[in-house]
């Protein structure tokens, strides 16, 4: 992955983290705050329960003594009986919801006074028969008095409701604001990521455009100085071969190149400039001018490698590895210096073997030192000049050298074909080069042959 989309997923990561966190702790504290809100409610609902059954059970017991008095049967003083039981319990058990809502307890103490005076001052002495009216005063007067006091327990709990209810309100509120923020917020994030991706959208266009108009004008120019034609001297045949790369979009620098010169010999060269695109085109075209203008009056390749090297370096340019030299077709005698490039081949026969080779590619340092070499072509042998993305097709440069040789080799004996396609059809069968691929071949004494030119698959012929 790319560092700028790397540190853009580790951002995202970062921030969605943060953010998980954030919306985290805000439910877990929006859960805790509902979740107390909720007990105190219930604890509320109990205290006032409790309340409302101590209030009752005082009733019960007045009710009860009433209901004996009149008929004085026992039966009508069973609610009595069972509500001073559970008057005890009932007290304890609203203490116990008072205390848990941190309310005071002390309207509970006056009402279980009131109840232990009315049992002492009014039921038992009415049980015992001792009835008056300053009895039955007392005891309405007592009763008044744990209502009284009753209600100020439940208007107690009633404030407290309150304060509950206003507390939920708040925390309502509070929600409510809380998930519009985080509403907004999403909505924010959205729109300026929608606005990057737009951004980055229209400037990928934007790329996109400039990137098929270079590789437009780099494929131009690439056509524009491929050789389609090459020269026809006596005894000598002259073949080439060039495929782009199969991968999308990619323009390089590789070229071949071969003319006749007035007084007969044959010049050749073949290179690759290092990258790829419209950049890589132009520094091809200005190699290709400089090894032309460079070897028109000269007779050492090493020296035409030297001057077109001296140039780039003036221009600061790519750099480039190239084979550069000249052929007599009357002696078949070949002189050639290399730059950095892969040796070139010479099958005799049956035989393919590696010719001598050194320098360092055009473009590298100033004023370089090249050194020419010298052979005479044995009749009915074949030269082969290639690019580098022959012998890397498979990640492997010894076995693709070794490959090469027996393609070279084959190719040589077969006398019904072009020899640079044949190369190409054996080293690539119909698998897409990973780089651009030149191939010249030179046939010597083989004064039938036309020079044949396969560009991009098409086959073009001259005679």
């Amino acid at each position: 992955m790319p560092r700028n989309r790397f540190e853009e997923a580790w951002q995202a990561l970062v921030f969605a983290a943060v953010f998980l966190v954030m919306l985290a702790a805000a439910i877990f504290w929006l859960y805790n705050t509902f979740t107390l809100t909720a007990v105190e409610q219930r604890d509320i609902r109990q205290a006032e329960m409790a309340r409302a059954a101590l209030l009752r059970l005082q009733l019960d017991e007045e009710t009860g003594l009433r209901g004996y008095l009149a008929p004085h049967r026992q039966t009508f003083l069973a609610p009595y009986i069972s509500a001073v039981a559970q008057f005890p319990n009932a007290l304890a058990l609203a203490a116990a919801s008072m205390r848990a809502l941190d309310l005071p307890v002390d309207s509970l103490m006056r009402q279980r006074q009131i109840n232990q005076r009315w049992l002492s001052s009014v039921a038992r002495p009415s049980l015992a028969g001792h009835t008056t009216t300053s009895v039955q005063l007392n005891g309405k007067l007592l009763v008044d008095q744990f209502r009284a006091e009753n209600d100020v327990t439940r208007a107690g709990l009633e404030r407290l409701a309150s304060e509950v209810d206003q507390a939920g309100e708040r925390t309502l509120r509070r929600v409510i604001a809380i998930l519009g923020a985080v509403a907004l917020f999403v909505c924010l994030l959205l729109y300026m990521y929608t606005l990057r991706q737009s951004r980055l959208a229209s400037a990928l266009r934007a790329q996109r455009l400039a990137y098929e108009n270079e590789k437009q004008i780099a494929e131009g120019l690439q056509h524009a100085f491929l050789q389609v034609h090459l020269p026809q001297p006596v005894n000598l045949g002259l073949h080439a071969m060039y495929v782009p790369a199969g991968t999308k979009g990619r323009v390089g620098g590789d070229w071949y190149d071969a003319f006749q010169l007035p007084d007969g010999r044959i010049v050749f060269s073949i290179g690759d400039v290092a990258g790829h695109g419209l950049e890589a085109a132009v520094t091809m075209s200005r190699v290709r001018q400089g090894l032309l203008s460079a070897s028109v009056n000269e007779d050492d390749p090493a020296v035409v490698l030297a001057r077109t090297s001296d140039v780039l370096m003036l221009q600061d340019d790519k750099m480039v590895t190239a084979i550069c030299g000249y052929i007599d077709p009357a002696s078949f005698r070949i002189r050639y210096a290399t730059a950095g490039h892969p040796p070139p081949i010479l099958v005799s026969g049956s035989k393919a073997a590696f010719l001598s080779y050194d320098g360092i590619p055009l473009g590298a340092f100033p004023s370089p030192d090249y050194r020419p070499f010298e052979l005479t072509a044995p009749p009915n042998s074949l030269l082969v000049l290639y690019t580098d993305g022959v012998i890397e097709h498979k990640r492997n440069i010894v076995e693709g050298e070794q490959r090469l040789l027996r393609a070279a080799a084959n190719a040589a004996l077969d006398k019904q074909q072009n020899p640079a396609v044949a190369i190409h059809r054996r080293m690539f069968g119909s698998e897409s080069a990973i780089d651009d691929v030149a191939i010249l071949t030179i046939g010597f004494g083989r004064p039938s042959d036309r020079d044949e030119v396969t560009v991009q698959g098409l086959q073009t012929a001259s005679t």
